[in-house]
């Protein structure tokens, strides 16, 4: 059995690896390519604000797509998404519908990706040991994808962008047709639900995987507390995940600082895979774990703002980007150890959370991008890593006894 969770556990890594590496190549020198071909900044912080936006509108569609028809037809799909978005962008024109076109089949691609191959792996597992580490998948996974990220980032970025600006988005839609090859050749999945007496239509089966999974939301009090106590963490990550280039650019030396800190982010997420294992040896309670990790999240940022030696400010964004990382590690796991191995529904009721998370994420970026017209940077990080704090502390406390009662 040992020997069959290997395999199935490799597979996943290969196939997340290679979908990330996809995103991650061009993902350095996307908003100056468009920039080169004719988009304002304006247009750029829009089709942001658009991929959020579609992503909440899409996320609990295609997680019961992908419950009902299949991990495998599911990934199939975002690739080709993922890889048309991209195409679209080589269109000679700078107009705006391109633009936003390209970001909603971004959206749509990426919610078909969000919790597919987890779903996938964990069904697959537990089906063999439902006692198996799950965690443990979770956290050599987030190895592999931050090392990728770092590698195939700085690639794309400092040595195909150099060249081209249109080369990393080639190279990103040439790993997007490899990765397709190897799901359509290499990936089995029987995870869709086969009809009983007679061929359901798309509808029907859409509607009740829907209702299934609604259900099971609202029955089951702990994993909807976990949904909602997991959700202000978005205020504290949102602003410094998507302007620590502009704010160490302007600060520090423009792009010369950032393509190291790109490095720097990737070995610093590979050292917070490793933080939950870490804790788990001294703290038993996951709860306990996320509190602790909550309040160095929110020294490290406060002090990055308040410091103003280069060096120091640096490294303590970095040590941000590895609480981050850990914290992700350990609320994954104890949302998918909420689910039973027997609910063929996972994916949905991952994709409900995922929804919410993507729609108060809109909305935070959309309040940070008024705020900047008013304040500095820095005081932003400060004031939403302090309301992030303040509103967690107190629900992740009181969540510690229904964690412990479940034995997770």
């Amino acid at each position: 059995m040992d020997n069959d969770i290997i395999k199935l556990v490799r597979k996943f890594n290969v196939i997340t690896v290679m979908y990330s590496g996809g995103i991650v190549i061009w993902a350095a020198s996307i908003e100056l390519y468009l920039q080169s071909i004719g988009y304002t900044i304006a247009a750029i912080m829009l089709f942001n604000s658009f991929f959020w936006i579609f992503s909440t509108l899409s996320e609990i569609p295609a997680g019961v797509i992908s419950d009902t028809f299949g991990r495998k037809k599911a990934m199939l799909i975002s690739c080709i998404l993922r890889g048309f978005g991209l195409g679209l962008l080589f269109i000679p024109s700078h107009q705006l519908w391109i633009l936003l076109l390209s970001g909603l089949l971004t959206a749509v691609s990426e919610s078909f990706n969000s919790g597919t191959m987890s779903a996938w792996v964990i069904d697959k597992v537990k089906s063999i040991d439902e006692k198996y580490d799950i965690e443990n998948i979770f956290s050599k996974n987030s190895l592999f994808l931050t090392s990728t990220s770092m590698v195939v980032g700085f690639v794309g970025g400092r040595i195909l962008g150099v060249k081209n600006l249109s080369y990393p988005l080639i190279a990103g839609i040439v790993l997007f047709i490899i990765t397709i090859l190897y799901i359509s050749l290499f990936f089995k999945d029987n995870s869709h639900k086969k009809p009983h007496n007679q061929e359901m239509r798309l509808f029907g089966r859409f509607v009740t995987s829907f209702k299934e999974g609604y259900a099971f939301l609202r029955s089951d009090k702990l994993f909807f507390s976990l949904c909602i106590s997991f959700l202000p963490l978005i205020l504290l990550i949102v602003a410094p995940s998507n302007q620590w280039q502009l704010y160490f650019g302007n600060e520090y030396g423009g792009v010369k600082i950032t393509a190291y800190i790109w490095v720097g982010m990737g070995l610093f997420g590979i050292i917070g895979s490793r933080i939950p294992q870490l804790l788990a040896r001294v703290i038993k309670n996951k709860l306990s774990s996320l509190q602790l990790l909550l309040l160095l999240n929110m020294c490290a940022i406060i002090l990055c703002v308040v410091i103003t030696n280069v060096y120091l400010s640096v490294l303590l964004f970095l040590m941000h980007v590895s609480f981050t990382t850990a914290d992700a590690i350990i609320r994954a796991g104890l949302l998918h150890n909420t689910i039973p191995a027997e609910n063929t529904n996972r994916n949905t009721l991952i994709s409900f959370f995922y929804t919410i998370e993507s729609c108060m994420t809109a909305v935070v970026i959309i309040v940070i991008g008024v705020l900047t017209t008013l304040i500095n940077l820095g005081t932003i990080w400060i004031m939403f890593a302090l309301i992030a704090t303040i509103i967690s502390l107190p629900s992740l406390r009181k969540l510690n006894g229904k964690i412990e009662t479940e034995g997770f």
